[in-house]
Parts: C-alpha cells; sequence; structure tokens
C-alpha cells in the first residue's frame, strides 16, 4: 500500500505539472493578441531572435536589432533609431510604431562588408514596408503574413551557465528544436519541488528537485541535478502511458536522461547535446 501511495503521489505530481506547463498562461489572462509597445518602451533596449521563419537568408544565425535615440547631425534633434545585425553588416534607421507597425524610414546607413550570403536588402526592404509589431509577456514578435515572415526577438542579456537556483519554480517553453526532426515542435519544461520516488531512514516520502517535460504525448518526470551547467534526471524516471504517434517522448528522455548543457539568459534557456539543440522561453505565470 504504501508502494502504491508513493507512485500515485508521484504521478500526481506529474499530471499537476503538466497542466501547469501546457497552460502557463491561465493565472496571467494574458490577451492573445498581445499588446502594440510604445516607442519609448524600446528605446535603450537590445534584442536577439530566437526564431526567424520565412528569411532563408538568416538561416541559423541570430538576428538583433537595437533600439536607440539617435542623431546623424549636431545640429539636429536625435529621433527613434533601430539599428539591425544578421551576420553581415550592421544597419541603422529611424522607426516609428503607428497603428501597431513597426516601420522604418529615411533610409538605412550602415557598414559595407561584402557577404557571401547577405541578408540585409531583404530585411531592411521589410522593415521599411513595416512590420507587425506585438508584444508578448518578456518577448517581442515581429511578422509579415502576406511573406510569411515571423520573428521573435528576447532581450539581449549576459547569459550563464544554469543553477538549480535559476531554474527553480520556472516553466520554459521551446520556440525552436534544431537537430532533430520533432512533429510537435513544442518541448514543455518545469522545474518544482515535489514528492520523490523513494523514502528517508524513517519511511517518509522524500520531497525533492522535480523537472517535469512534455512534447506532445506523455508527461515525463523525475530527480534532477544541475551540475556545471549539464543539467539531467538522477534516479527512476516517471511518466503518463499514452500511446501517440509520431513518439517523440524518446528523444527527450535521451536528451534530459543524458545530460544536456543549460545556458539561461534572462528569459530564455538554450539545451544543446551534440546536435541536438532547444531554445525555450521563459512562461509568464
Amino acid at each position: 500500500m504504501r508502494l502504491f501511495s508513493r507512485v500515485v503521489s508521484v504521478l500526481g505530481a506529474l499530471v499537476v505539472g503538466l497542466m501547469l506547463i501546457l497552460n502557463p498562461g491561465a493565472a496571467t489572462a494574458r490577451p492573445a493578441s498581445g499588446q502594440i509597445p510604445e516607442v519609448e518602451s524600446l528605446i535603450g533596449k537590445d534584442f536577439r531572435s530566437v526564431l526567424t521563419k520565412g528569411l532563408a537568408q538568416v538561416g541559423a544565425r541570430s538576428l538583433r536589432v537595437e533600439f536607440f535615440e539617435h542623431s546623424g547631425n549636431p545640429e539636429q534633434d536625435s529621433a527613434p533609431t533601430l539599428l539591425f545585425s544578421a551576420g553581415c553588416n550592421a544597419n541603422g534607421s529611424r522607426f516609428r510604431i503607428s497603428g501597431g507597425r513597426l516601420i522604418a524610414y529615411g533610409g538605412f546607413t550602415g557598414t559595407d562588408v561584402g557577404c557571401v550570403v547577405n541578408p540585409d536588402p531583404g530585411i531592411s526592404g521589410l522593415l521599411e514596408k513595416g512590420f507587425t509589431i506585438r508584444k508578448f509577456g518578456n518577448r517581442l514578435v515581429l511578422s509579415r503574413p502576406a511573406e510569411g515572415v515571423k520573428l521573435i526577438l528576447v532581450r539581449d542579456l549576459p547569459g550563464k551557465p544554469a543553477t538549480m537556483e535559476s531554474l527553480d519554480g520556472k516553466s520554459f517553453r521551446s520556440v525552436v528544436i534544431r537537430g532533430v526532426k520533432v512533429k510537435w515542435n513544442k518541448m514543455y519544461l518545469s522545474f518544482t519541488t515535489g514528492p520523490l520516488p523513494r523514502e528517508d531512514d524513517q519511511g517518509r516520502q522524500v520531497e525533492g528537485p522535480l523537472m517535469l517535460a512534455s512534447i506532445g504525448c506523455n508527461s515525463m518526470g523525475g530527480e534532477y541535478s544541475v551540475r556545471n551547467g549539464l543539467v539531467k534526471w538522477i534516479g527512476d524516471i516517471y511518466s503518463t502511458a499514452m500511446m501517440c504517434f509520431p513518439y517523440n517522448d524518446g528523444w527527450v528522455g535521451g536528451l534530459l536522461g543524458k545530460g544536456a548543457r543549460a545556458w539561461i539568459a534572462g528569459p530564455v534557456l538554450t539545451l544543446t547535446r551534440g546536435k541536438d539543440r532547444a531554445i525555450l522561453l521563459r512562461t509568464e505565470t
């Protein structure tokens, strides 16, 4: 009976954890359409992309965007300016936000490095046409649905290896999974404290650090550790028992069971193991 209740407790924690990481915004009632940011709220902030869709020339490279006040002439007043770089040149232009769209105007100026693959003309052209811009919590989303272009940007903050303290109590959702084909390109990861599948010397169930994960099928979880930036499950891993096709749980089990390098920068958690890489954003709870 003790073993049964222990397993039920652990599976119960997995089910609750799955509900939290699959519906992290339930407590916030955040509007699905996002918010249109004010120009002033962007000034002085730097962003980098965690997802670039529809920009083939950018590829796997990161797009960086800076917003600041600048004047090209000492006799002129400064104006809101954006500067972007996508692995080739740095290009700057004045910008405004009008009707929910980010629009560059006045022409771009910048460096003039010759690049074999140069995404700059395409990006500057789209910026001059204007991107729909929305703010969702800690990220900016720029899109042009007609061209199938979508950019997800997060604050470009200094990163460091993850620790137990930096992960505890936080939940994440993937925006990019590279190096492996996953039918559902959404991985959910949550770090919490809960019942572990073991007892102490007095026969009482132990509570400790739990890492919960899902990638569209079962909810998996177990005790975890973080050492020198390597996050991994330790001991037994518990899982719900749904049958799914395609079955991606084995990939998650391998990634987190063998251990993945974890790097955290602001709201962004990056996991890498060999050729596999998952970029996750912290969910708003």
